[in-house]
């Protein structure tokens, strides 16, 4: 199996990260365009105005694939806020998932995982 890498989110993947998240959330939720203009309007305003001694975007590549994201923006001086989380359908049930949860944010930009922030559960889109 090739080894998992993750690349710091970066303009060139905007695209690619809008296309994925509406089609998923089209095909698995049933939601219209709507959602796909809002993720844009996400991604946009993080490459336009993020902070990233606090903040931070990743894309999940294997095999010169990408497979999924996530995103850690900042809530507030102690919480993040997991955002844009998504794995294209064949990297699921691997338990990367599990990995990118709740390692990936700890570890890169030091959140306090102990302490989530009070949302919306996995299941529903959060964007």
């Amino acid at each position: 199996m090739t080894e998992i890498e993750l690349h710091p989110f970066e303009a060139n993947d905007r695209d690619w990260l809008v296309a994925n998240h509406a089609d998923h959330y089209a095909r698995e939720e049933d939601f219209d365009a709507s959602f796909g203009a809002l993720v844009a309007q996400i991604v946009d305003a993080y490459l336009a105005d993020h902070d990233p001694s606090h903040e931070a975007g990743w894309i999940v590549w294997q095999g010169g694939r990408r497979l999924g994201s996530i995103f850690c923006v900042r809530l507030d001086e102690t919480r993040a806020k997991l955002r844009l989380f998504l794995l294209v359908p064949e990297a699921r049930g691997t338990g990367l998932g599990r990995v990118v949860r709740r390692d990936l944010c700890r570890q890169r930009v030091g959140v306090d995982r102990r302490r989530p922030a009070r949302g919306r559960g996995t299941s529903g889109a959060g964007a």
